[in-house]
C-alpha cells in the first residue's frame, strides 16, 4: 500500500500530541457504522464483479474525509472515522482517495495512515488531496485508476459527510456517472432545517439542492431532494431519518 499527496499537496507527518481528533457527538459512532457496513456488502458485489474481468479496480472516495479519529465533546470517546476503519477492513478496495479543505486535518490523517504500518503493497495506493470538496469531484478523473490515459473500469463507493450544505448539486451529478454508491449524510438540523426558513439563504441552500427549495417545511424539502437523486440514479433507498439527531441519510 502506498501512500501519496496529490495536486499539490506534499505530506507532512505530526507527531501523536499535535493530532487534533474532530469533536462529534456519540451518534457519529452509529453514523461511521452504518457507513462501513454498506461498504463491506458492496465490497462482496464488486469482488464478484472483478474476479469475472468486469472492472479492474474498486474504489473509496471520501471528499470531506476529516483527520481520522473523532472524539466526544465531553473528551469521554474516541474512536476512527471512516478513512481509517475504510483502509483497515475493505480487503479488497485497492484505491482510496481522501480529501479535506484543511492541510493541518489531512497531515492528521497523513500522520495516522502512516503510524498503520500499512504500506508495502504496491497493487494498493491512498490518494490524499487538499482541496475544496466541489473542486475535487470536478477533478475526479486525477486520482482513478488509469492506463495510457483511460480509466480502467472500476466500482465503488463515496461518502459524502459535510458538516453543512457546501456540497453543490453539480457535485452530485458528476459523481451520479462516475460508478460509485453514494452514501450521503444531510446536515439537517445543523444548516438545512434553518436555512430553508432563511430568505437570504435561499441562493446558499439551492447550490445545494439544484434548484429552489418547494417550500419551507423540512419533509417536503427533503422529498424533493430525493426525487431528484431518483433522476439520476438507478437505485435510491430514500431520504430516511436516521438515528443521528442532527442528521439524515441518503
Amino acid at each position: 500500500m502506498t501512500i501519496e499527496g496529490r495536486d499539490g499537496y506534499k505530506p507532512t507527518y505530526v507527531s501523536k500530541p499535535e493530532r487534533i481528533p474532530r469533536e462529534n457527538g456519540l451518534y457519529a459512532k452509529t453514523k461511521i457504522e452504518a457507513f462501513i457496513r454498506y461498504c463491506k456488502a458492496a465490497e462482496k458485489v464488486f469482488k464478484g464483479q472483478k474476479s469475472i474481468g468486469k472492472i479492474e479496480h474498486i474504489v473509496h472516495f471520501e471528499p470531506f474525509c476529516g483527520p481520522g479519529w473523532n472524539q466526544t465533546k465531553d473528551g469521554s470517546s474516541c474512536f476512527p472515522g471512516t478513512p481509517l476503519r475504510a483502509v483497515q477492513e475493505l480487503k479488497h478496495y485497492d484505491t482510496f482517495i481522501f480529501n479535506d479543505y484543511d492541510q493541518s486535518i489531512m497531515d492528521c490523517l497523513y500522520s495516522e495512515l502512516k503510524d498503520l504500518g500499512l504500506e508495502g503493497n504496491p497493487d494498493v495506493q491512498i490518494l490524499l488531496s487538499v482541496k475544496d470538496a466541489n473542486y475535487i469531484v470536478q477533478n475526479i478523473e486525477a486520482f482513478l485508476p488509469r492506463r495510457k490515459g483511460k480509466a480502467f473500469p472500476f466500482l465503488g463507493t463515496v461518502i459524502v459527510d459535510p458538516e453543512d450544505l457546501h456540497f453543490s448539486w453539480p457535485s452530485t451529478e458528476i459523481l451520479a456517472k462516475k460508478r460509485l454508491d453514494l452514501l450521503e449524510m444531510v446536515p439537517t438540523n445543523i444548516d438545512l432545517a434553518r436555512n430553508i426558513k432563511n430568505p437570504s439563504a435561499q441562493n446558499y441552500v439551492g447550490n445545494w439542492l439544484g434548484e429552489a427549495p418547494v417550500s419551507e417545511d423540512l419533509s417536503e424539502v427533503l422529498g424533493q431532494y430525493e426525487e431528484k437523486l431518483r433522476k439520476l440514479y438507478t437505485w435510491v433507498h430514500g431520504v430516511s431519518t436516521s438515528p443521528l439527531p442532527e442528521s439524515h441519510y441518503i
